[in-house]
């Protein structure tokens, strides 16, 4: 049974901390449902829940890849983006609700949205989970000259060498990096 507490805090909407707008040239020029008008997305972090069903998701994928002689970390990571914005999308005004459009977000994703799309909505749920984790503390100037003297030495191609997926993150964050300070 419900305390009055719970029933009044349900009733209140709990707006999400980021909304992507999706405009006309973000659909796949194949999709035939997409809105006239360009809709909102809220945006919400992932739940460690749902954190491990991503990685599942891209575990199963490139699993299945392997098997079928494909590309096991394209297939990983394309699993993953899905995955990760199909649990992150929202309701623009709520985050508790799913987004009416993307009733079935992970079987429509992939056919109604284009690839950059889905990209850059990945890439806003990382900035969102980097601003608000407490896991990543904010770097002190040591940090930083620290930071540019491994991107300045060996240590990325190396990484390359070693373990390519976290060497595409770290030139994804050093991206993030580059675009912060531009803008």
């Amino acid at each position: 049974m419900q305390s009055a507490f719970e029933r009044v805090t349900e009733s209140i909407a709990a707006p999400p901390r980021v909304v992507f707008t999706i405009r006309d040239e973000d659909w796949a020029s194949t999709y035939q449902d997409r809105p006239v008008v360009p809709i909102k997305l809220g945006l919400r972090l992932l739940s460690l829940a749902e954190k491990e069903t991503v990685r599942a998701a891209a575990m199963q994928a490139a699993s299945e890849a392997i098997a079928g002689t494909s590309d096991g970390i394209a297939a990983s990571e394309s699993a993953m983006l899905i995955t990760c914005v199909s649990l992150a999308i929202c309701d623009p005004r709520d985050s508790r609700k799913h987004h009416e459009f993307f009733d079935c977000p992970n079987d429509k994703i992939p056919i109604a949205l284009r690839e950059e799309t889905v990209k850059r909505i990945f890439d806003e749920v990382e900035k969102l989970a980097i601003e608000t984790s407490p896991i990543f503390c904010e770097a002190n100037d040591d940090d930083v000259d620290e930071a540019i003297e491994l991107l300045l030495s060996d240590a990325l191609a190396n990484l390359d060498e070693s373990d390519p997926a976290r060497a595409k993150r770290v030139r994804r964050y050093v991206d993030f990096i580059r675009e912060e300070l531009l803008t």
